[in-house]
């Protein structure tokens, strides 16, 4: 359920919690979900937009920080004059050209805006294919722990390689020396994978791992409720949206869901 996405703390700085976002995140989506896992090599929104099915984690390890960027200022003298110009040119041009020239201008932002988008994106993606690269060659050779699996898994997940990133994320969970908090999040992410790929039942018992863990993980419930509802099990579906919402009584998500299911099981139980 959700886009890609949907995965609280990182496992390699607290050796705890994996942290991704992302799947939220994890990969899929996940309402009121948290940046998943910023990985040691990627930008800090690197898995942020990773939301899987409807839950992800929060990044705990350190993105590799951004250049300082210097904002130069112009001089108090520099800057009246210009400002003197400007007004000086603008008053001699017609309302009309005036109106013009704000469009141009505004037009000219547009488009800057756009380019800096584009060559982010394109940043962006080029250090997420270095840092899958970088994991798949220590899953390779098995130098990866368990949290660096996670990260793979994570990874794949964002370029929807469902398949292989479930065979990380299984390589992480036998391996996993962090907390239950941070399993938790693992089964939530092997929840969606399994869930993109239609196989329910697998994604059903995944997040009831992850629920077990974490009785309290409204992301998980939500996800749950998402795979028994598409399995056609409404009455299950709507007991898990129930458990969400009686953690959180403002998660929209589970409110729209109980008013829904509410009625689908009333019709079929007439």
């Amino acid at each position: 359920g959700g886009d890609p996405a949907a995965l609280s703390r990182a496992p390699r700085a607290a050796r705890s919690s994996p942290t991704a976002a992302g799947l939220s995140a994890a990969a899929a989506d996940i309402p009121s979900c948290r940046p998943l896992l910023p990985l040691r090599a990627l930008p800090a929104r690197a898995t942020g937009d990773l939301r899987l099915a409807r839950g992800c984690t929060k990044a705990g390890q350190q993105a590799r920080r951004r250049p300082a960027v210097q904002v130069c200022a112009l001089s108090e003298h520099t800057d009246v004059a210009y400002v003197g110009d400007l007004s000086g040119i603008l008053s001699s041009l017609d309302p009309s050209s005036s109106i013009q020239l704000v469009y141009v201008g505004a037009l000219l932002g547009l488009l800057s805006g756009a380019v800096f988008l584009v060559v982010r994106q394109v940043l962006f993606r080029t250090q997420l294919e270095e840092a899958t690269k970088e994991l798949s060659e220590k899953a390779r050779t098995g130098d990866a722990t368990y949290d660096e699996y996670y990260e793979l898994g994570v990874l794949l997940i964002r370029k929807k390689l469902f398949a292989t990133a479930l065979k990380h994320l299984d390589s992480a969970k036998r391996s996993w020396e962090g907390d239950e908090e941070g399993l938790a999040q693992l089964y939530n992410a092997m929840g969606y994978s399994y869930l993109q790929q239609e196989k329910l039942e697998s994604a059903i018992e995944e997040y009831k791992g992850a629920v077990d863990l974490r009785p309290n993980y409204v992301v998980a419930w939500n996800n749950l409720g998402d795979a028994y509802k598409k399995a056609k099990d409404y009455e299950n579906a709507l007991d898990a949206y129930k458990v969400a919402l009686g953690v959180d009584p403002n998660n929209k998500v589970a409110q729209e869901q109980v008013t829904f299911l509410k009625n689908r099981v009333n019709r079929l139980t007439k």
